[in-house]
């Protein structure tokens, strides 16, 4: 059961606001070796500099680009208007994969973006591309898990097809819907939440991608059991630019340190390798878990500003609950007619 209120008000900013952080901090370590990320991440958690930090990249663009069409569509999961928001969102230098580019480069040519994202991904892509993304899903259908798989495969089909990758970012959508729905943070139970999301996984409809996954939390659980250095971290649950290499890694970070969003983000940015996406799946769970209101006001300051900065950002996260009590009163009311 969600806190009610600005408690969840403030989880939905907490979603928004900590994929915001982790990927701006996850994008001054990308492709680091662990031992590298530590030495300067201890540094900062002291009051140092990290040069570029607060600058988001495509991961946080695509978040507010998808929560931006959820919004307008009054939380109809719309392909085309996805695919259109993308485009409007899309700004080159903020980091966008080659895969990506290709895909947004063919939609705006009038390739319809069912054919792009096949074609650009040579059958369909399972990167992490739509996982880093799915955190407004996770908000918004935190109270239907099944709704919430439908919704996030459908998103993550506008540019990744694969069964992998659509699997992938529903599982990122469960973990953050799992987060709003604790009643306090205390309650994240690490062998719990395990136990929902493994029975998540197993009501998808492809098989072969719910056995990976369903591995990959088993590992992510032996992890837990024996916690280890973040270079043995990186190197048995992965840091790598695909869904099953990405994030379960991000899951495990916020169960392997939950105390804070920002213990949770400083952990999985210490792993290096993608650590601006996986920054950002493991800040939007730590966000939506804890709420925007736990984030560090020194971090959330250093936040970018300007057109679609911080404040943009919060703005959104509000009309996205609005958009979701608009949502719950319909449910009501359907309730109430039947």
């Amino acid at each position: 059961m969600a806190p009610p209120g600005e408690g969840l008000r403030d989880r939905f900013r907490g979603g928004m606001l900590g994929t915001f952080c982790g990927d701006a901090l996850g994008a001054a370590f990308e492709g680091w070796r662990p031992h590298e990320a530590q030495e300067v991440l201890a540094r900062f958690e002291r009051g140092g500099a990290v040069p570029g930090w607060g600058r988001y990249t495509d991961d946080t663009e695509m978040c507010v680009a998808l929560a931006q069409s959820l919004v307008d569509r009054g939380g109809e999961v719309d392909g085309d208007d996805i695919a259109r928001s993308f485009l409007r969102h899309y700004d080159p230098s903020r980091g966008y994969g080659p895969g990506t580019v290709r895909t947004l480069n063919a939609i705006s040519r009038g390739t319809p973006w069912r054919e792009a994202a096949l074609s650009s991904f040579g059958g369909g892509s399972y990167g992490n591309g739509s996982a880093m993304r799915a955190a407004p899903v996770g908000l918004l259908f935190h109270h239907d898990m099944e709704a919430l798989r439908a919704a996030a495969e459908a998103q993550s089909r506008v540019t990744h097809t694969h069964p992998l990758g659509t699997a992938g970012a529903a599982l990122q959508a469960a973990a953050v819907a799992l987060a709003v729905r604790a009643r306090e943070p205390s309650a994240w139970a690490p062998e719990d939440v395990l136990g929902e999301l493994r029975a998540f996984v197993e009501g998808g409809a492809d098989q072969g991608a719910a056995e990976a996954y369903l591995e990959r939390l088993e590992a992510v659980e032996l992890m837990l059991d024996e916690p280890d250095a973040p270079a043995e971290v990186a190197r048995a649950l992965g840091t790598a630019p695909t869904c099953p290499r990405s994030v379960p890694t991000a899951i495990y970070c916020a169960l392997v340190r939950p105390r804070s969003p920002a213990a949770t983000i400083t952990y999985a940015v210490s792993l290096g390798g993608d650590s601006d996406t996986i920054g950002a799946m493991a800040g939007a769970i730590a966000g939506a878990l804890h709420g925007a209101s736990a984030l560090p006001e020194a971090w959330l300051g250093s936040l970018e500003g300007g057109r679609r900065g911080r404040a943009h950002v919060e703005a959104l996260s509000d009309r996205l609950h609005e958009t979701w009590r608009g949502m719950a009163h319909e449910r009501k009311d359907g309730h109430d007619r039947s």
